[in-house]
C-alpha cells in the first residue's frame, strides 16, 4: 500500500482536464460576448455620427445667422457709437482747451 493507486491518478488528470477544458469554455464565452459588443458599440458609433452631422449643420447655420445679424445690425451699430465717441472727444478737447487758463497769460 505504500504505492498510490492509477485510478486516483486518472481522476486527479480528469479534474484538471475539466477544468482547463471549463476555461477554455469561459474564454470562449468571454470572446462571444465581445463579438456581440463590437457590433453593437459600432452601431452606436454609426449613429453617433450621424447626429453629430446633423448638430454641426444645426451650428453652421446657427453660426451663419449670427455673423448675418453681426454684419447687418451690430456694426453698424458701432459704427454709430464710435463716431458719437469720436465726436465726443473732439467737443471735449475743443472745451478743455477753451476754459483751460494758462498761468503765463495772467496780467
Amino acid at each position: 500500500m505504500s504505492e498510490i493507486p492509477p485510478i486516483f491518478w486518472m481522476f486527479v488528470i480528469g479534474g484538471l482536464a475539466a477544468m482547463l477544458g471549463l476555461i477554455f469554455y469561459y474564454v470562449a464565452m468571454v470572446f462571444k460576448e465581445t463579438a456581440a459588443t463590437l457590433k453593437e458599440t459600432q452601431e452606436v458609433v454609426k449613429n453617433s455620427n450621424e447626429i453629430l452631422a446633423e448638430a454641426k449643420e444645426s451650428v453652421s447655420i446657427v453660426n451663419d445667422s449670427v455673423k448675418s445679424i453681426k454684419t447687418k445690425i451690430i456694426d453698424p451699430i458701432l459704427q454709430i457709437g464710435n463716431a458719437i465717441s469720436s465726436v465726443n472727444q473732439f467737443v471735449s478737447g475743443i472745451k478743455s482747451k477753451y476754459t483751460h487758463e494758462d498761468p503765463e497769460v495772467i496780467i
